[in-house]
């Protein structure tokens, strides 16, 4: 098989890997808002988005991370618990990312003009914030769903290096 075949059959694998692990991330947020009673917000789909896409990156960066990390790491054990936690960590910090950065485009209506001294310190403490308020209120919304998730996702990606 040619070397562009296969690299295109790797980027497409690893593209619905990560969609499916964005679309599970999605149904856990969907559960945590209904659980909660706050699925019927209007800001839902925006959330839902979030989360979407943050897992979806979280997926192809630990993945990638995964195959380059593999070549080094002969144990099985080692391996697995290197991707569930990178798993756990790129999705979180890409949600949270996103999340700034929807929050951050709300508070820039009256932040200074951009690129000036004010304007990276506004930046900067907009964004640390917005971690803040997504580590209180948001990282919640992946449970109950999202622990038994990780552990099938970190199970399927690990098959995936072979």
């Amino acid at each position: 098989m040619p070397a562009a075949v296969s690299r295109m059959k790797a980027i497409g694998g690893l593209t619905a890997a990560a969609f499916l692990w964005g679309l599970a991330m999605t149904i856990a947020a969907a559960a945590g808002l209904f659980l909660r009673g706050r699925l019927e917000t209007f800001h839902a789909t925006t959330i839902l988005v979030i989360f979407f896409t943050g897992g979806f990156f979280g997926w192809c960066l630990t993945e990638l991370v995964g195959r380059w990390l593999k070549r080094s790491c002969r144990q099985t054990w080692l391996l697995a618990a290197l991707a569930i936690a990178g798993l756990t960590a790129a999705t979180v910090f890409f949600t949270a990312a996103l999340f700034a950065l929807e929050y951050r485009s709300f508070y820039a209506q009256w932040h200074a003009e951009p690129l000036s001294r004010i304007w990276f310190l506004q930046f900067i403490f907009t964004s640390a914030s917005a971690f803040y308020q997504f580590a209180v209120m948001a990282l919640r919304l992946y449970l109950p769903l999202a622990p038994p998730m990780l552990v099938a996702g970190t199970w399927i990606m690990l098959r995936r290096m072979r």
